[in-house]
């Protein structure tokens, strides 16, 4: 978490607290589609394209298997890493491959051919329903990408109890993808005319037990694992659970990833606008991977 507020060796922000990105599943979905909960700990990118597939084919209720994953960026950041790539280098560059980039989008293609999950449309109207109108949370669905932090929210309005399962892949290549993503940062600035006492107020936030009872999992899961050890019983029921997921993957993040360049703020429309031409069929994957590259490159030129 360090190294991702750290830029030419010099620490910028701390992380206020932690996600990750990972897949909020609902078992009950599962069940009633009699399709097994995978072993997300050798399930492949494979497996998850048949078992979104198997879930929509066994709903009875016209149940999705899966959520579309493209309009915003974080799987592919997953997908990169699995191969060895980021999609910034840490000089501020696009680091992934058109290859990839087409690899990412085609995964989606390919559910929405399948069945595995919804068509243009639907998937259109979904992303801009939010957390709260996603698949797992109006129990159309049974699998969906989110922040870890956001399951109280799916959970409290799916109404079930849901679970995290780790990205497909991670023990697919040869190394790993998921990363520990900041939620926020505290910094600060150069000019401050309290530098002392600004120190004083970060440390307090990220380090004090008695801010941590205070801003608990507000601003993420707290970064500091002693505080977060500390405000764990005082967390709600899905909270405690993405934090014990949290910890289980500190074995699996291998790193963290560069700090995105200037610019990198516009990825996230880029993503969406270009994933929406891909569904709808105006442009093939490998097209949207060239123009993914172009645009992302001029925007952090």
């Amino acid at each position: 978490m360090l190294h991702a507020g750290t830029i030419d060796d010099a620490l910028y922000g701390i992380a206020t607290g932690i996600n990750v990105h990972a897949i909020i599943a609902d078992p009950q979905a599962f069940a009633d589609a009699g399709v097994e909960m995978p072993d997300d700990t050798t399930w492949t990118w494979d497996d998850y394209e048949q078992i979104a597939t198997d879930i929509s084919a066994g709903s009875a209720d016209g149940g999705y298997g899966v959520q579309n994953y493209s309009f915003i960026e974080p799987v592919l950041k997953i997908i990169a890493r699995q191969k060895g790539e980021e999609v910034f280098t840490a000089d501020g560059e696009v680091g992934v491959s058109a290859a990839t980039v087409e690899e990412f989008f085609q995964r989606s293609v390919d559910l929405q051919s399948a069945g595995g999950e919804p068509d243009a449309s639907v998937s259109t109207e979904i992303q801009a329903a939010g957390v709260e109108g996603s698949l797992p949370a109006t129990n159309k669905g049974a699998m969906a990408w989110f922040w870890s932090n956001q399951l109280n929210a799916v959970q409290t309005a799916s109404g079930r109890d849901l679970v995290l399962l780790r990205a497909p892949g991670e023990s697919e290549f040869e190394r790993t993808g998921e990363y520990f993503k900041p939620s926020m940062y505290y910094s600060v600035s150069a000019k401050s005319e309290h530098p002392e006492e600004s120190q004083l107020l970060v440390d307090f936030l990220i380090n004090s037990n008695a801010a941590g009872e205070l801003i608990l999992s507000d601003r993420g899961l707290p970064a500091n694992t002693e505080v977060r050890a500390h405000v764990l019983p005082m967390l709600s029921d899905a909270d405690k659970l993405s934090a014990e997921f949290v910890e289980n993957l500190q074995d699996v993040v291998e790193d963290g990833t560069p700090v995105p360049p200037v610019g990198a703020g516009e990825v996230p429309d880029i993503t969406s606008r270009i994933n929406s031409d891909v569904l709808f069929g105006k442009i093939t994957p490998a097209q949207a991977a060239e123009q993914w590259i172009d645009e992302v490159t001029k925007a952090i030129s």
